[in-house]
């Protein structure tokens, strides 16, 4: 009995294992979809008014990718509005361009004294994390 019970414990945990090491694959081959579709993006991106400074990946269950996106100017709502329907199909791109677009809109909208939005960091997932960062005014 004990012997059957240890046989039953090694063959779940070999079966937790197979399942984990699916994951981190698909997980790894997702993530490289997800960074060509932004790679290959960047003059979209560049036409929101943002410029790539750099892709994150933190390897976990799921798999986090990111990037930091350099703030040069604002835009009108009519632009984005365009770049949402240029890329409606791409879906990482669009969630991107909305992320970025939800950025601006909120930096325009707070009122910090004399600093001005510098950068946006973004984790893609649902919903995405967006974080602000800010630098003296000139």
């Amino acid at each position: 009995m004990p012997e059957e019970i240890i046989n039953k414990v090694i063959e779940t945990a070999s079966a937790v294992a197979d399942i984990v090491t699916d994951i981190k694959e698909s997980g790894v081959d997702l993530i490289n979809d997800k960074i060509k579709e932004v790679s290959g993006s960047l003059q979209i991106i560049n036409k929101s008014g943002f410029t790539l400074k750099d892709i994150g990946v933190t390897l976990g269950i799921p798999p986090d990718i990111g990037g930091t996106f350099i703030f040069d100017r604002n835009v009108p709502d009519e632009e984005w509005e365009k770049l949402f329907s240029e890329t409606e199909d791409k879906q990482t791109l669009n969630m991107l361009l909305r992320s970025l677009f939800k950025a601006q809109d909120m930096a325009e909208k707070m009122k910090l004294g004399g600093f001005k939005l510098d950068s946006v960091s973004i984790v893609l997932g649902i919903p995405p994390g967006i974080s602000l960062k800010f630098k003296p005014g000139v």
